[in-house]
């Protein structure tokens, strides 16, 4: 495997997933209680792909997952949520001890394997803040939908669990600023995603 190109650029930008205030605050509430700054939105570019923090990235497979926990160390340690019970140390030994430190990799590499919808959503809503504080930048999350196919759960309560969770990862990314990538099974989650995340930005008419 030949050494990946790396490129980190600030992009600053006028659009914000952060929550904007619904009505005009007055002078003296500014003063007493002063905005945080936004922070500043960098765009990571990988072999022509780019990533932009603050942001969800749908990537294409379990695969391109794993190779970005190796490939996006350069920014910081990596929060990976094995939401599709497909982490695999022997994968990144065969394919990047030409280029890296296995050892250090996957030391660097921090694992999260959740068994239910609820967990997904706990992890995402408390340990993968808690680690994206303490100064990790890259959130990996293969298979996300994964666990919203289990056998005996409600359509309706997946539909619900999943809208929730996927508010809550947005939230996160936005909140600390990082890189959060994730990868989908099928097609019904994705579509679910897109179509909410369409509708929250404005791309599309609600019904």
């Amino acid at each position: 495997m030949e050494q990946s190109q790396i490129v980190i650029v600030k992009t600053p930008s006028e659009d914000s997933n952060l929550d904007v205030p619904s009505s005009k605050p007055s002078a003296k509430s500014l003063l007493e209680n002063p905005s945080p700054q936004r922070p500043t939105p960098e765009t990571f570019i990988l072999e022509g792909q780019s990533f932009e923090s603050g942001k969800i990235t749908i990537v294409q497979g379990a695969t391109s997952c794993l190779d970005l926990s190796v490939q996006m160390q350069p920014l910081s340690k990596v929060l990976f949520i094995d939401a599709g019970n497909v982490f695999n140390p022997y994968y990144i030994h065969r394919n990047f001890r030409e280029i890296a430190d296995v050892k250090t990799a996957l030391e660097n590499i921090s694992v999260s394997r959740p068994f239910t919808i609820y967990q997904l959503r706990q992890i995402i809503e408390f340990e993968a803040e808690k680690q994206l504080q303490n100064g990790s930048r890259v959130l990996i999350i293969p298979c996300i939908d994964d666990p919203f196919y289990e056998d005996g759960l409600q359509v309706w309560e997946a539909n619900e669990v999943f809208l929730q969770t996927m508010e809550a990862l947005r939230k996160v990314a936005a909140k600390n600023n990082c890189f959060c990538l994730i990868s989908f099974v099928g097609k019904y989650f994705r579509k679910m995603h897109e179509e909410n995340a369409a509708l929250r930005d404005g791309a599309i008419a609600m019904p």
